[in-house]
């Protein structure tokens, strides 16, 4: 064989994307291998893998003396990591690795290369097995029993490199170059289309920009999906102790000797995690210490849930938390309330309400200020603690289990299904508030304002349907959203685009060049067009769903 070198491992082309032809097998298990196209990045000049779709580089090179060599992207080979070589790769015998970095590609083959011929596995840089077949690169001198040990050996370096699929995995790379099986092999002159005969480029082209990878963008016709169907799902005892659970570790990490959460009906997302419901239409205060001892500020009429909160937790009241004109006790203000949940001068207290002022350099707090206020009074250190519950990075919230993942896709189920039945049924004539009644869904409280708009919106600041008659051509936006799941759709309602004013009817191309933006900075959104016998025409700018477990 010719010298190698590592610069001989490398896919080359142009940035700062290029599209390459991958041979891509059906499946760990099988020798089929399919062509398909994929958009890669390119840094410094080399095409780097993409490990989500279970790619690793091969190549083959010429061991008869020649110069040919080829390098390509393969995806489902079996390996996950490492190197893997062979001087056996029917029916030429040239030899074939598949490898993750240049480095352990070209020190896998230059191990077969040292051996005259054989297998050789690679981890991290360094020889986890190597089987020498000095004749003809295809046999080896030793003894059969010594040879089938070796074979074994060789299997199990195969299998940590993950290839956990086979019972001989190491037969997987001798096929690599095997040009009589279908559909896509690798030769050391490139990919090869087997039943063609033809030999196909590896890299198709090269230089993309971000706004290109998606250039091929088009609007199509598709079905209209079935309605979905849900039961909804309550949180289980264990649920609520992992999740009070993960807020204490979180509290413990933050130096905080308790928590002050608050609620309202708007703002109850992080109250209710812990608790399990809102205050509905009072305030409320949850007090967590760092030794589990909780305690619920309640008002008038939301005392009483205390003794179901998912928690345990001692209920106090305190009326202030209360309606408007409802008895104020003013012998027992919300210092003194506060002094029986156990908050004390010296502690370190954090405040947790629903924004991201965590982020901010200075401390600002989005609580009501006579609740901050008494908390100030009660003579402790006081941080801003939200974050404990929402950060992304690490907040308690951002990571669910499957018990809450089922819990809060009935309000993702009830969304899409209210946006379903309005988008069927509209039609010219129709008001909004018929079309924004068929939003609704069994009863469930809205986490967002309901919005069926047709024509110009926000007429004498009104946000909510009217009957409003809905007529061709005009500007549909619909909202709907419960605990888990917000569904919108904006769009024109038209059966043609001759309906649609001459000053849009350039509307689908414009959403077209829209989406290619977007989906070149990484946003996932998708656009139709659905057409029915007799209903309106819908085209969509941005399809969505937005799951979200509340404010």
């Amino acid at each position: 064989m010719q010298a190698l070198k590592q610069e001989d491992f490398l896919i080359k082309a142009k940035g700062p994307y290029a599209q390459l032809n991958i041979l891509s097998f059906a499946s760990e298990y099988i020798a089929t291998s399919h062509l398909k196209t994929r958009i890669c990045p390119i840094q410094d000049g080399r095409v780097l893998l993409q490990k989500d779709k279970k790619q690793m580089y091969a190549a083959v090179f010429n061991r008869y003396g020649r110069t040919q060599r080829a390098v390509c992207i393969v995806e489902n080979f079996g390996i996950d990591h490492g190197a893997v070589a062979s001087s056996i790769s029917h029916d030429s015998h040239n030899v074939c690795v598949v490898y993750d970095t240049p480095e352990n590609g070209y020190l896998a083959v230059q191990e077969v290369m040292n051996m005259h011929g054989g297998f050789c596995a690679v981890s991290q840089g360094n020889i986890l097995a190597s089987l020498a077949l000095p004749v003809a690169g295809l046999m080896s001198t030793d003894c059969m029993e010594t040879v089938s040990q070796n074979v074994d050996i060789m299997a199990e370096a195969f299998h940590k490199l993950g290839n956990s699929y086979l019972e001989n995995p190491v037969s997987r790379i001798t096929i690599l170059n095997l040009l009589v099986c279908p559909y896509v092999k690798l030769s050391d002159h490139g990919l090869v289309m087997t039943e063609e005969k033809k030999i196909i480029p590896v890299v198709k082209k090269e230089g993309i920009t971000m706004d290109q990878r998606y250039e091929n963008v088009v609007l199509d016709k598709i079905p209209f999906p079935k309605e979905e169907t849900g039961e909804p799902v309550l949180l289980s005892d264990e649920t609520m102790q992992e999740r009070r659970q993960k807020i204490l570790h979180r509290m413990q990490e933050k130096k905080l000797d308790c928590i002050a959460v608050y609620a309202d009906v708007e703002h109850g997302g992080n109250f209710e995690y812990l608790t399990g419901f809102i205050p509905r239409f009072e305030e409320a205060l949850l007090i967590l210490h760092k030794n589990e001892d909780a305690y619920l500020l309640l008002g008038n009429e939301v005392l009483s849930l205390s003794k179901h909160a998912r928690i345990p937790a001692k209920g106090l009241h305190m009326s202030y938390f209360s309606l408007p004109d409802q008895p104020l006790q003013e012998e027992e203000d919300l210092k003194s309330v506060l002094a029986k949940a156990g908050v004390k001068n010296g502690m370190h207290l954090g405040v947790v309400g629903w924004k991201g002022f965590y982020r901010l350099q200075k401390e600002l707090f989005d609580i009501p200020y006579y609740i901050l206020e008494a908390l100030k009074a009660c003579e402790v250190k006081i941080s801003n603690a939200t974050d404990i519950f929402i950060s992304p990075k690490d907040g308690a919230r951002t990571v669910n289990n499957a018990n809450e993942i089922a819990h809060y896709e009935y309000g993702q189920i009830l969304a899409a299904r209210g946006l379903q039945r309005a988008m069927l049924a509209l039609e010219p004539g129709k008001t909004e508030a018929e079309i924004g009644g068929l939003l609704e869904s069994e009863g469930q409280i809205h986490n967002v304002v309901t919005i069926c708009s047709s024509g110009t919106r926000f007429e004498k600041a009104n946000l909510y349907p009217m009957n409003k008659p809905i007529q061709t051509g005009e500007r549909i936006s619909l909202t709907v959203g419960y605990k888990g799941g917000l569904a919108s759709r904006a769009a024109f309602a038209a059966y043609e685009r001759e309906d649609l004013d001459s000053a849009v009817r350039d509307y689908e191309e414009k959403s077209q060049n829209h989406i290619s933006q977007l989906f070149a900075h990484g946003l996932s959104i998708s656009i139709s067009v659905w057409r029915g016998k007799r209903y309106m025409r819908w085209l969509m700018i941005f399809c969505r769903r937005i799951f979200s477990a509340g404010s």
